[in-house]
Protein backbone atom coordinates (compact mmCIF):
# COMPACT_ATOMS: atom_id res chain seq x y z
CA UNK A 1 0.00 0.00 0.00
CA UNK A 2 2.54 2.69 1.20
CA UNK A 3 4.25 1.64 -2.55
CA UNK A 4 1.39 2.59 -3.94
CA UNK A 5 1.13 5.48 -2.14
CA UNK A 6 4.94 6.88 -2.97
CA UNK A 7 3.63 5.64 -6.93
CA UNK A 8 0.99 8.42 -7.09
CA UNK A 9 2.95 10.86 -5.15
CA UNK A 10 5.62 10.62 -7.65
CA UNK A 11 3.56 10.42 -10.60
CA UNK A 12 1.71 13.37 -9.63
CA UNK A 13 4.99 15.68 -8.37
CA UNK A 14 6.45 14.80 -12.49
CA UNK A 15 3.25 16.29 -13.71
CA UNK A 16 2.85 19.00 -11.57
CA UNK A 17 6.70 19.40 -12.61
CA UNK A 18 5.58 19.00 -16.09
CA UNK A 19 3.10 21.52 -15.94
CA UNK A 20 5.54 23.93 -14.19
CA UNK A 21 8.42 23.30 -17.05
CA UNK A 22 5.76 23.84 -20.16
CA UNK A 23 4.79 26.84 -18.48
CA UNK A 24 8.10 28.66 -18.01
CA UNK A 25 8.24 29.98 -21.75
CA UNK A 26 4.33 30.65 -21.66
CA UNK A 27 3.32 34.31 -22.57
CA UNK A 28 2.38 36.48 -20.10
CA UNK A 29 -0.74 38.10 -19.52
CA UNK A 30 -0.55 41.80 -20.07
CA UNK A 31 -2.69 44.72 -17.63
CA UNK A 32 -2.15 48.32 -18.37
CA UNK A 33 -3.25 49.28 -14.76
CA UNK A 34 -2.62 53.12 -15.74
CA UNK A 35 -1.05 54.89 -18.23
CA UNK A 36 2.45 54.98 -16.56
CA UNK A 37 2.36 51.71 -15.27
CA UNK A 38 1.68 47.93 -16.17
CA UNK A 39 1.47 44.04 -14.58
CA UNK A 40 2.30 40.82 -16.39
CA UNK A 41 1.92 37.74 -14.31
CA UNK A 42 1.88 34.50 -15.15
CA UNK A 43 0.99 31.16 -13.10
CA UNK A 44 1.50 26.91 -12.86
CA UNK A 45 -0.52 25.15 -10.78
CA UNK A 46 1.90 26.06 -8.04
CA UNK A 47 3.21 29.35 -8.77
CA UNK A 48 2.77 33.29 -9.71
CA UNK A 49 5.40 34.94 -11.65
CA UNK A 50 4.42 38.78 -11.65
CA UNK A 51 6.03 42.10 -13.15
CA UNK A 52 5.16 45.28 -12.32
CA UNK A 53 7.04 47.69 -14.25
CA UNK A 54 6.97 51.42 -15.72
CA UNK A 55 5.51 51.76 -19.21
CA UNK A 56 7.38 55.45 -19.70
CA UNK A 57 10.58 56.43 -18.29
CA UNK A 58 9.51 59.56 -17.10
CA UNK A 59 9.24 60.66 -13.08
CA UNK A 60 6.02 58.62 -12.66
CA UNK A 61 7.95 55.61 -13.34
CA UNK A 62 10.92 55.50 -10.53
CA UNK A 63 9.09 55.28 -7.20
CA UNK A 64 9.41 52.08 -5.15
CA UNK A 65 6.89 49.36 -6.46
CA UNK A 66 4.25 47.09 -4.38
CA UNK A 67 2.16 44.61 -5.59
CA UNK A 68 0.04 41.67 -3.38
CA UNK A 69 -2.93 39.32 -3.32
CA UNK A 70 -5.82 40.92 -1.31
CA UNK A 71 -6.62 37.98 0.83
CA UNK A 72 -10.25 39.97 1.94
CA UNK A 73 -11.13 40.40 -1.70
CA UNK A 74 -11.53 44.30 -1.62
CA UNK A 75 -8.98 46.99 -2.82
CA UNK A 76 -7.37 48.01 0.90
CA UNK A 77 -4.50 48.26 1.29
CA UNK A 78 -4.29 48.25 5.14
CA UNK A 79 -4.65 44.56 6.37
CA UNK A 80 -2.64 42.69 3.80
CA UNK A 81 0.47 41.89 2.81
CA UNK A 82 2.49 42.94 -0.24
CA UNK A 83 5.80 42.42 -2.08
CA UNK A 84 7.21 45.74 -1.96
CA UNK A 85 10.70 46.55 -4.01
CA UNK A 86 12.75 49.72 -2.75
CA UNK A 87 15.96 50.98 -3.06
CA UNK A 88 18.31 50.94 -0.09
CA UNK A 89 18.40 54.83 1.26
CA UNK A 90 21.82 54.39 2.73
CA UNK A 91 23.13 53.20 -0.52
CA UNK A 92 21.74 55.86 -3.26
CA UNK A 93 24.40 55.27 -5.91
CA UNK A 94 22.84 51.54 -5.70
CA UNK A 95 19.67 50.89 -8.62
CA UNK A 96 18.79 47.42 -7.81
CA UNK A 97 17.86 45.37 -4.75
CA UNK A 98 15.94 42.56 -3.71
CA UNK A 99 12.19 43.18 -2.79
CA UNK A 100 10.45 41.87 0.37
CA UNK A 101 7.28 40.71 1.99
CA UNK A 102 5.75 43.71 4.33
CA UNK A 103 2.45 43.61 6.47
CA UNK A 104 0.50 46.87 5.81
CA UNK A 105 -0.82 47.91 8.90
CA UNK A 106 -1.42 51.62 9.00
CA UNK A 107 -1.64 53.71 5.91
CA UNK A 108 1.63 56.10 7.29
CA UNK A 109 4.87 54.36 6.56
CA UNK A 110 5.47 53.88 9.87
CA UNK A 111 2.83 51.03 9.31
CA UNK A 112 4.51 48.88 6.62
CA UNK A 113 6.58 46.39 8.63
CA UNK A 114 8.54 43.36 7.27
CA UNK A 115 7.52 40.03 7.77
CA UNK A 116 9.93 37.31 9.46
CA UNK A 117 12.80 35.87 7.66
CA UNK A 118 10.59 32.59 7.75
CA UNK A 119 7.75 34.28 5.50
CA UNK A 120 10.14 35.86 3.04
CA UNK A 121 9.40 32.65 0.63
CA UNK A 122 9.87 34.63 -2.93
CA UNK A 123 12.07 33.30 -5.70
CA UNK A 124 13.61 35.28 -8.65
CA UNK A 125 12.99 38.28 -6.56
CA UNK A 126 14.69 41.68 -8.53
CA UNK A 127 13.67 45.50 -7.93
CA UNK A 128 15.47 48.07 -10.22
CA UNK A 129 15.03 51.62 -10.73
CA UNK A 130 17.07 54.33 -12.62
CA UNK A 131 16.81 57.25 -14.51
CA UNK A 132 17.22 55.28 -17.92
CA UNK A 133 14.58 52.40 -17.78
CA UNK A 134 12.48 53.65 -15.29
CA UNK A 135 11.64 51.03 -12.67
CA UNK A 136 10.70 47.19 -12.36
CA UNK A 137 9.39 44.82 -9.93
CA UNK A 138 9.85 41.25 -10.83
CA UNK A 139 9.01 38.00 -8.43
CA UNK A 140 8.05 34.40 -8.43
CA UNK A 141 5.86 33.24 -5.38
CA UNK A 142 4.10 30.30 -4.33
CA UNK A 143 0.19 30.17 -4.65
CA UNK A 144 -0.56 28.35 -1.02
CA UNK A 145 2.43 29.40 2.29
CA UNK A 146 1.99 30.76 5.78
CA UNK A 147 1.30 34.09 3.97
CA UNK A 148 -1.00 33.73 1.50
CA UNK A 149 -3.49 31.20 -1.05
CA UNK A 150 -4.01 32.20 -4.60
CA UNK A 151 -6.05 30.26 -6.42
CA UNK A 152 -4.23 28.33 -9.32
CA UNK A 153 -8.00 28.08 -11.01
CA UNK A 154 -10.29 31.29 -11.01
CA UNK A 155 -9.80 35.43 -9.72
CA UNK A 156 -8.00 36.95 -7.28
CA UNK A 157 -7.66 40.44 -6.53
CA UNK A 158 -4.12 42.35 -6.22
CA UNK A 159 -3.41 45.33 -4.95
CA UNK A 160 -0.57 47.56 -6.35
CA UNK A 161 1.28 51.22 -5.48
CA UNK A 162 3.72 53.05 -7.03
CA UNK A 163 5.94 55.53 -4.57
CA UNK A 164 6.99 59.32 -5.45
CA UNK A 165 10.71 58.32 -4.43
CA UNK A 166 12.69 55.15 -5.00
CA UNK A 167 14.54 55.36 -1.51
CA UNK A 168 11.85 55.25 0.37
CA UNK A 169 8.22 54.50 1.33
CA UNK A 170 6.33 57.70 1.83
CA UNK A 171 3.85 58.38 0.27
CA UNK A 172 2.43 56.83 -3.32
CA UNK A 173 1.32 58.62 -6.78
CA UNK A 174 -0.94 55.71 -8.00
CA UNK A 175 -2.40 52.72 -6.23
CA UNK A 176 -5.33 50.88 -7.04
CA UNK A 177 -6.64 47.31 -7.29
CA UNK A 178 -7.06 44.58 -9.99
CA UNK A 179 -8.85 41.62 -10.55
CA UNK A 180 -6.50 39.02 -12.11
CA UNK A 181 -7.77 35.57 -13.74
CA UNK A 182 -5.56 32.67 -12.76
CA UNK A 183 -5.05 29.09 -14.59
CA UNK A 184 -2.23 27.16 -15.21
CA UNK A 185 -0.51 28.04 -18.50
CA UNK A 186 -2.98 30.56 -19.35
CA UNK A 187 -3.13 33.98 -21.78
CA UNK A 188 -5.38 36.40 -20.16
CA UNK A 189 -4.78 38.84 -21.87
CA UNK A 190 -7.57 39.56 -24.20
CA UNK A 191 -10.10 38.91 -21.10
CA UNK A 192 -8.00 41.62 -19.16
CA UNK A 193 -7.91 43.94 -21.92
CA UNK A 194 -11.84 43.26 -22.16
CA UNK A 195 -12.13 43.96 -19.03
CA UNK A 196 -10.16 47.30 -18.99
CA UNK A 197 -11.82 48.52 -22.24
CA UNK A 198 -15.49 48.74 -20.39
CA UNK A 199 -14.04 49.90 -17.26
CA UNK A 200 -12.88 52.84 -19.64
CA UNK A 201 -16.23 52.61 -21.71
CA UNK A 202 -18.07 52.97 -18.02
CA UNK A 203 -15.63 55.78 -16.60
CA UNK A 204 -16.80 57.73 -20.38
CA UNK A 205 -20.26 57.38 -19.94
CA UNK A 206 -20.16 58.66 -16.19
CA UNK A 207 -18.20 61.74 -17.00
CA UNK A 208 -20.29 62.51 -19.92
CA UNK A 209 -23.70 62.41 -18.36
CA UNK A 210 -22.09 64.14 -15.17
CA UNK A 211 -20.51 67.04 -17.45
CA UNK A 212 -24.24 67.17 -19.11
CA UNK A 213 -25.87 67.69 -15.68
CA UNK A 214 -23.58 69.85 -13.73
CA UNK A 215 -21.84 71.89 -16.10
CA UNK A 216 -25.01 72.90 -18.76
CA UNK A 217 -28.07 71.97 -17.37
CA UNK A 218 -27.59 73.01 -13.76
CA UNK A 219 -26.45 75.94 -14.42
CA UNK A 220 -29.17 77.07 -16.75
CA UNK A 221 -31.30 76.07 -14.49
CA UNK A 222 -29.82 78.36 -11.49
CA UNK A 223 -29.36 80.96 -14.76
CA UNK A 224 -33.54 80.59 -15.34
CA UNK A 225 -34.24 81.38 -11.81
CA UNK A 226 -31.94 84.35 -11.52
CA UNK A 227 -32.40 85.95 -14.74
CA UNK A 228 -36.25 85.19 -14.40
CA UNK A 229 -37.17 88.78 -15.69
CA UNK A 230 -35.91 88.08 -19.12
CA UNK A 231 -38.39 85.08 -19.44
CA UNK A 232 -41.33 86.89 -19.47
CA UNK A 233 -43.53 84.65 -21.60
CA UNK A 234 -46.43 82.51 -19.35
CA UNK A 235 -47.87 78.86 -20.36
CA UNK A 236 -51.68 78.58 -19.34
CA UNK A 237 -51.63 81.56 -17.12
CA UNK A 238 -48.25 79.97 -15.52
CA UNK A 239 -45.00 82.25 -15.69
CA UNK A 240 -42.44 80.76 -18.55
CA UNK A 241 -39.16 80.42 -15.76
CA UNK A 242 -40.88 78.41 -13.65
CA UNK A 243 -41.10 75.61 -16.58
CA UNK A 244 -37.94 76.28 -17.80
CA UNK A 245 -36.20 75.78 -14.07
CA UNK A 246 -38.38 72.79 -13.15
CA UNK A 247 -37.66 70.96 -16.79
CA UNK A 248 -33.93 71.44 -16.60
CA UNK A 249 -33.69 70.54 -12.72
CA UNK A 250 -35.60 67.68 -13.83
CA UNK A 251 -33.19 66.87 -16.94
CA UNK A 252 -30.22 67.25 -14.93
CA UNK A 253 -31.38 65.34 -11.98
CA UNK A 254 -32.09 62.19 -14.69
CA UNK A 255 -28.50 62.12 -15.91
CA UNK A 256 -27.12 62.97 -12.76
CA UNK A 257 -28.86 59.35 -11.54
CA UNK A 258 -28.13 57.72 -14.72
CA UNK A 259 -24.00 58.85 -13.77
CA UNK A 260 -24.33 57.87 -10.11
CA UNK A 261 -25.73 54.02 -11.04
CA UNK A 262 -22.97 54.01 -13.78
CA UNK A 263 -20.61 54.68 -11.40
CA UNK A 264 -21.45 52.19 -8.65
CA UNK A 265 -21.54 49.35 -11.36
CA UNK A 266 -18.12 50.42 -12.47
CA UNK A 267 -16.84 50.41 -8.83
CA UNK A 268 -18.41 46.88 -8.21
CA UNK A 269 -17.29 45.89 -11.09
CA UNK A 270 -13.49 46.92 -10.67
CA UNK A 271 -13.32 46.46 -6.63
CA UNK A 272 -16.64 45.98 -5.19
CA UNK A 273 -15.76 49.18 -2.77
CA UNK A 274 -18.00 51.80 -3.06
CA UNK A 275 -17.21 55.10 -1.50
CA UNK A 276 -13.95 54.86 0.05
CA UNK A 277 -12.37 57.82 -2.47
CA UNK A 278 -12.41 61.72 -2.34
CA UNK A 279 -14.36 61.66 -5.48
CA UNK A 280 -16.82 59.05 -4.35
CA UNK A 281 -17.41 60.26 -1.22
CA UNK A 282 -17.93 64.05 -2.97
CA UNK A 283 -20.19 62.27 -5.66
CA UNK A 284 -22.55 60.50 -3.08
CA UNK A 285 -22.82 63.98 -1.02
CA UNK A 286 -23.37 65.62 -4.30
CA UNK A 287 -26.03 63.42 -5.34
CA UNK A 288 -27.83 63.47 -1.65
CA UNK A 289 -28.04 67.11 -1.87
CA UNK A 290 -29.47 67.82 -5.04
CA UNK A 291 -32.04 64.99 -4.39
CA UNK A 292 -32.88 66.45 -1.40
CA UNK A 293 -32.84 69.75 -3.29
CA UNK A 294 -35.52 67.76 -6.31
CA UNK A 295 -37.73 67.10 -3.28
CA UNK A 296 -37.62 70.35 -1.97
CA UNK A 297 -38.85 72.05 -5.02
CA UNK A 298 -41.88 69.89 -5.05
CA UNK A 299 -42.70 70.05 -1.70
CA UNK A 300 -42.21 74.05 -0.96
CA UNK A 301 -44.43 75.89 0.82
CA UNK A 302 -46.53 78.13 -1.00
CA UNK A 303 -46.44 81.94 -0.71
CA UNK A 304 -49.82 83.65 0.71
CA UNK A 305 -52.81 83.37 -0.94
CA UNK A 306 -54.44 86.41 -2.52
CA UNK A 307 -56.79 86.75 -5.18
CA UNK A 308 -55.25 85.08 -8.61
CA UNK A 309 -53.00 87.46 -10.76
CA UNK A 310 -50.59 87.39 -14.13
CA UNK A 311 -47.64 88.51 -11.61
CA UNK A 312 -47.66 85.21 -9.71
CA UNK A 313 -44.55 83.21 -9.64
CA UNK A 314 -46.49 79.68 -9.77
CA UNK A 315 -49.81 79.20 -10.51
CA UNK A 316 -52.10 81.53 -10.48
CA UNK A 317 -54.68 79.24 -8.89
CA UNK A 318 -52.84 77.92 -5.98
CA UNK A 319 -49.70 80.56 -4.60
CA UNK A 320 -50.39 84.39 -4.02
CA UNK A 321 -48.26 86.84 -6.07
CA UNK A 322 -44.50 86.71 -5.04
CA UNK A 323 -43.40 89.66 -6.77
CA UNK A 324 -46.66 91.51 -5.66
CA UNK A 325 -50.11 92.83 -5.82
CA UNK A 326 -51.77 95.62 -7.59
CA UNK A 327 -53.49 97.29 -4.74
CA UNK A 328 -55.96 99.17 -7.16
CA UNK A 329 -54.73 102.37 -7.58
CA UNK A 330 -51.44 101.17 -10.08
CA UNK A 331 -48.99 100.34 -7.43
CA UNK A 332 -47.73 96.83 -6.34
CA UNK A 333 -47.32 96.19 -3.04
CA UNK A 334 -45.54 93.37 -1.63
CA UNK A 335 -47.05 90.56 -0.16
CA UNK A 336 -45.74 89.49 3.46
CA UNK A 337 -44.63 85.96 3.25
CA UNK A 338 -44.66 83.14 5.71
CA UNK A 339 -42.02 81.89 7.73
CA UNK A 340 -42.18 78.68 6.31
CA UNK A 341 -41.92 79.86 2.55
CA UNK A 342 -38.97 82.92 3.69
CA UNK A 343 -37.01 79.73 5.43
CA UNK A 344 -37.68 77.64 2.69
CA UNK A 345 -36.58 79.96 -0.18
CA UNK A 346 -33.36 80.81 1.93
CA UNK A 347 -32.34 77.38 2.13
CA UNK A 348 -33.15 76.40 -1.23
CA UNK A 349 -30.62 78.93 -2.44
CA UNK A 350 -28.15 77.91 0.19
CA UNK A 351 -27.99 74.52 -0.71
CA UNK A 352 -27.97 75.79 -4.73
CA UNK A 353 -24.65 77.40 -4.25
CA UNK A 354 -23.40 74.66 -1.66
CA UNK A 355 -24.25 72.31 -4.64
CA UNK A 356 -22.57 74.22 -7.33
CA UNK A 357 -19.36 75.17 -4.91
CA UNK A 358 -18.94 70.94 -4.60
CA UNK A 359 -19.68 70.67 -8.26
CA UNK A 360 -16.78 72.82 -9.16
CA UNK A 361 -14.94 70.69 -7.34
CA UNK A 362 -15.72 67.73 -8.62
CA UNK A 363 -16.12 67.80 -11.98
CA UNK A 364 -11.82 69.25 -12.02
CA UNK A 365 -11.07 65.88 -9.65
CA UNK A 366 -12.85 63.54 -12.48
CA UNK A 367 -11.07 64.94 -14.86
CA UNK A 368 -7.69 64.22 -12.73
CA UNK A 369 -8.78 60.72 -12.06
CA UNK A 370 -9.43 59.85 -15.72
CA UNK A 371 -6.03 61.37 -16.64
CA UNK A 372 -3.92 59.38 -14.02
CA UNK A 373 -5.46 55.97 -16.04
CA UNK A 374 -5.67 57.20 -19.17
CA UNK A 375 -3.77 60.15 -19.63
CA UNK A 376 -5.75 61.38 -22.42
CA UNK A 377 -8.01 64.62 -22.09
CA UNK A 378 -5.52 67.37 -21.66
CA UNK A 379 -7.67 69.30 -23.88
CA UNK A 380 -10.86 69.38 -21.33
CA UNK A 381 -8.54 70.93 -18.45
CA UNK A 382 -9.43 74.07 -21.19
CA UNK A 383 -12.94 73.38 -21.58
CA UNK A 384 -13.21 72.93 -18.10
CA UNK A 385 -12.01 76.48 -17.11
CA UNK A 386 -13.47 78.40 -19.34
CA UNK A 387 -16.92 76.73 -18.04
CA UNK A 388 -15.56 77.46 -14.63
CA UNK A 389 -14.37 81.49 -16.22
CA UNK A 390 -18.46 81.52 -17.44
CA UNK A 391 -19.72 80.75 -14.15
CA UNK A 392 -18.08 83.08 -12.21
CA UNK A 393 -18.47 85.65 -14.34
CA UNK A 394 -22.56 84.73 -14.08
CA UNK A 395 -22.40 85.26 -10.64
CA UNK A 396 -20.67 88.50 -10.06
CA UNK A 397 -23.03 89.81 -12.92
CA UNK A 398 -25.88 88.34 -11.13
CA UNK A 399 -24.58 89.70 -7.82
CA UNK A 400 -24.25 93.14 -9.16
CA UNK A 401 -28.10 93.11 -10.92
CA UNK A 402 -29.18 92.20 -7.22
CA UNK A 403 -27.11 94.94 -5.76
CA UNK A 404 -28.47 97.45 -8.41
CA UNK A 405 -32.48 96.53 -8.28
CA UNK A 406 -31.66 97.03 -4.44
Amino acid sequence: MKSILSLVSALTCLVFARADEECANYSYTTVEVSSSTRIKYRSTSTTLDVIMESTEVAWLGLGWRGVGNAADGTSAMVGNKAVIGVLSALSPGTVNSIPKKYFLGDQQPSGTTLLPDEEQTLMNATFAANDGGGSSLSFTTNLIDGTQEIPAEGTARFIYAVGFDRYNLFGHILRGSVLLNLAPCADFTEVQEKRARDWKTKQKAHGFLAAIAFGLLMPLAVSSAVFRERLNFEIRGVKGWIYVHMILNVLAYSLLTAAFVIAVIARNDVNGKHFFKAHDKLGLAIFIFVSLQVISGFLRPHPPKKEADETSDDSPGQDAAVDGYDDGNGEMKPVPKSLARASWEIVHRITALAILGMVIYQLYSGLEAYKKFWNEIDAWYTVYYIWFALIVLSVLFASFKKYKRS
